[in-house]
């Protein structure tokens, strides 16, 4: 759980930068949009999950106590 805030923010900038990339770029070829847009979708995905995680991580730290 140590590396979570650093896994999120590290996949957050991946994310960031490939909208930076389809906004603007000139030119994208079919194949590389979707493959970014499904690159979005997966990273999207995981950060939702990992921030999930995290959350239940400290309310179930803060429920024992």
């Amino acid at each position: 759980m140590s590396n979570s805030g650093y896994n999120i923010s590290k996949k957050l900038k991946l994310l960031h930068d490939i909208r930076k990339d389809c906004d603007y770029s000139k030119e994208l070829e079919l194949g590389d949009i979707g493959y970014l847009s499904e690159k979005s979708f997966f990273l999207s995905n995981e950060i939702f999950t990992n921030l999930e995680n995290f959350s239940n991580y400290f309310e179930n730290k803060f429920k024992l106590k």
